[in-house]
């Protein structure tokens, strides 16, 4: 939900700690990742906030007290999505429940963090979001990046053909 909602990379999120989370200004600040099982920087080195819908605050405030309640392995760690015995997670932990989740909803293709990722940023084009806004959210160095990134569908290419023939004249 938390990649869904974020357009985030699964490494950052995985390093993230619940003392990233500013739960008043619905903000999770990513200054880290994880990859193969050791921390570091984030991909571009940067430090960014990611805002966090009311549905997301919901959802983690509801995980986080989940963890308390259970006194969840790896609680000790303040990891948000610690992995087992508190180990760091590396973000091909999530290949398995992502590929039982699409078998589940019957999709023919297997969603994984990056395709969420991709998705966050196509939806945001797609609903016009200001570029420079998607480029924080997705940290995008280039406007080139959001761009490759973006992959309209059939119902937004055919809305553009109709909005250029009505600039010409030509009607839709």
């Amino acid at each position: 939900l938390t990649l869904a909602y974020t357009g985030t990379r699964a490494g950052e999120l995985l390093a993230a700690c619940w003392a990233d989370v500013d739960w008043s200004r619905q903000i999770l600040t990513i200054s880290k990742s994880t990859s193969k099982g050791a921390l570091g920087t984030t991909k571009t080195g940067a430090v960014r906030e990611v805002y966090l819908p009311d549905l997301l605050v919901q959802a983690l405030r509801v995980h986080q007290e989940g963890q308390l309640r259970a006194q969840a392995a790896g609680i000790e760690t303040g990891r948000i999505f610690p992995g087992r015995g508190g180990a760091l997670r590396d973000a091909g932990a999530l290949r398995k429940p992502f590929a039982a989740a699409s078998k589940r909803a019957g999709l023919d293709v297997e969603v994984t963090a990056q395709v969420l990722r991709r998705t966050y940023n196509t939806l945001g084009v797609a609903a016009g979001v200001d570029r420079l806004v998607l480029r924080s959210q997705m940290v995008h160095t280039r406007e080139e990046m959001t761009a490759h990134y973006y992959s309209g569908d059939a119902a937004a290419k055919a809305e553009a053909s109709s909005k250029i023939l009505q600039l010409k004249g030509e009607g839709g």
